[in-house]
């Protein structure tokens, strides 16, 4: 299953960009792992994700697919 969902993300990167399929990708990546506490899995995945994104933006200046947020970040 969890296979399955690295095939998912991967071609979701493109469509709905980094931020969106990267947080879809952490809840359900914890959710298959064995996590059933849904609130501190989005949680998790949020504050994680924003960690991510702070890092390969300012610290590495990585340009990630925007895909649905393209104008909003």
């Amino acid at each position: 299953a969890f296979t399955l969902l690295i095939v998912l993300y991967m071609f979701a990167l493109g469509p709905l960009g980094f931020v969106v399929s990267s947080f879809l990708f952490l809840v359900a990546g914890m959710w298959v792992l064995g996590s059933r506490r849904l609130v501190h899995n989005v949680v998790v995945s949020a504050l994680s994700l924003a960690a991510i994104y702070v890092v390969f933006q300012t610290a590495f200046s990585v340009v990630l697919p925007a895909g649905v947020l393209r104008g909003l970040l």
